[in-house]
């Protein structure tokens, strides 16, 4: 955790007890952080563009400052190998770091009007995507030195965040537009679902494991939003329920549609719809 005071909180969370294990100071405000997959490097990105990095075998001792950015870091990310880390910065650009003992190097991937807001590598580290002030996204190949693969272009508004699901075929943004995109990375650059009107700027998206939930949330609010088929969102809903809908809900929940009984093995709900009502009151 870290904050305008420019101190970096590591916390531990076991069971029901958390706890600070270690506190850093940086220069000045901290307003980017990056956890390696292995819990094993932490980086933190100040507002002056500096980036500063520590291992768990100390984590109150720094182990690399990496200068190149010329403003605030916003958006970090470190691959699965340790190795590498990409950042972005409110100067425009995208960096490419390689983190191999003995040379820190760098170089810039992308150099745009305004900023570089979000990056992160998929699970396996052979993808990468980043998302700028613009509202687009760009798909990066990673398996050696990054290429741009793509662009994806949807957003009307600044990209905050970015998640891919855990085979890197699935990518899901938010963006200050206040919507959020599923894209299939499979070759189509359409997003497969965009959920708008969510009140606010988005920023945090996460894809469920069975690849059919996305969360995100607001300032305000925590969403969750279905993407798989109808059969199987009724399918989850009938293992949790103890009854089916009664025509009364089903007249206030879905509408417009006559009433079915959904979970074949669940009794029928208490409560009559109106409309039901109606008829019966017809001679």
């Amino acid at each position: 955790m870290g904050g305008y005071r420019g101190v970096v909180y590591l916390y531990e969370v076991r069971a029901t007890n958390t706890f600070a294990i270690a506190t850093n100071r940086l220069e000045s405000a901290v307003i980017s952080l990056a956890l390696s997959r292995d819990d094993r490097l932490l980086a933190a990105g100040s507002i002056t563009g500096s980036i500063r990095m520590w291992a768990s075998s100390a984590w109150n001792t720094e182990v690399a400052r990496l200068n190149g950015h010329a403003s605030g870091v916003v958006a970090l990310d470190i691959h699965r190998s340790g190795k590498q880390l990409v950042s972005g910065s409110w100067d425009g650009t995208l960096r490419w770091w390689n983190l191999m003992k003995g040379t820190i190097e760098s170089r810039v991937l992308l150099e745009r009007r305004g900023v570089t807001s979000a990056v992160k590598f998929s699970p396996d580290g052979t993808r990468m995507a980043s998302g700028t002030l613009d509202g687009n996204i760009q798909l990066w190949q990673t398996r050696s030195e990054p290429v741009l693969e793509s662009d994806l272009p949807g957003h009307d508004g600044r990209v905050l965040c970015l998640a891919f699901d855990q085979n890197g075929g699935t990518l899901v943004s938010g963006s200050w537009d206040e919507s959020v995109r599923v894209w299939s990375l499979a070759g189509s650059r359409s997003p497969l679902a965009a959920f708008r009107g969510k009140e606010g700027r988005i920023l945090a998206v996460a894809l469920q494991p069975s690849h059919k939930t996305v969360c995100s949330c607001t300032p305000t609010e925590v969403f969750l939003d279905w993407i798989g088929s109808t059969k199987d969102f009724a399918d989850q809903v009938c293992t949790k329920a103890s009854q089916n809908l009664s025509e009364r809900d089903w007249d206030r929940f879905v509408g417009g549609v006559r009433y079915e009984k959904t979970c074949g093995n669940l009794p029928n709900g208490e409560g009559v719809s109106a409309l039901t009502m109606q008829r019966s009151a017809v001679p």
